[in-house]
């Protein structure tokens, strides 16, 4: 089941099962996905893009929705949308490169862990330098998690088809 192979409508459901579950599983875990250190698991998601380039704008929809749910307001949720197509467009990138699937994970981790800050130290007035270091380091799970999620998808649906 390649990307080409999905009808419109394959695509429109697969975009909001992803993007659900990004909301459903940041949202549960609201006490370490909002705040000083950001673990966002749901984060691992954004590593699809590199398989599926069509959840660009999903994910980015989907991080801009649960931001609205956190404490840095709307600019939270502006950058929020932002990020999301950012680090899943990397993600996308990787994939069209036909670069090394392991790229994902410093796609996610430096990408939101140098832009996530450039608002959050303009909000808060805590050192850019510090927030690059708690985001960037909180997303490694993150950033690894997608990784394995990637390779456990193609391992399962790409030899199957």
């Amino acid at each position: 089941m390649k990307e080409s192979r999905l009808s419109k409508m394959q695509k429109i459901a697969l975009s909001a099962v992803v993007a659900g579950t990004y909301i459903a599983v940041t949202l549960l875990l609201h006490p370490i996905s909002f705040g000083i250190v950001q673990i966002r698991i749901g984060t691992a998601l954004y590593a699809l893009g590199f398989l599926f380039p069509f959840l660009i704008i999903p994910m980015g929809l989907a991080n801009g929705f649960v931001n609205l749910f956190g404490t840095f307001g709307i600019l939270d949720v502006v950058g929020g949308v932002a990020i999301g197509v950012i680090a899943t467009g990397l993600c996308a990138l990787v994939g069209r490169l036909h670069l090394p699937r392991l790229l994902v994970v410093p796609a996610l981790v430096i990408s939101i862990g140098f832009i996530v800050p450039t608002w959050l130290s303009w909000q808060t007035g805590i050192s850019y330098w510090f927030w690059v270091l708690s985001i960037g380091v909180s997303q490694i799970p993150s950033g690894v998690l997608g990784y394995g999620l990637l390779r456990a998808i193609e391992s399962r649906i790409f030899t199957n088809s």
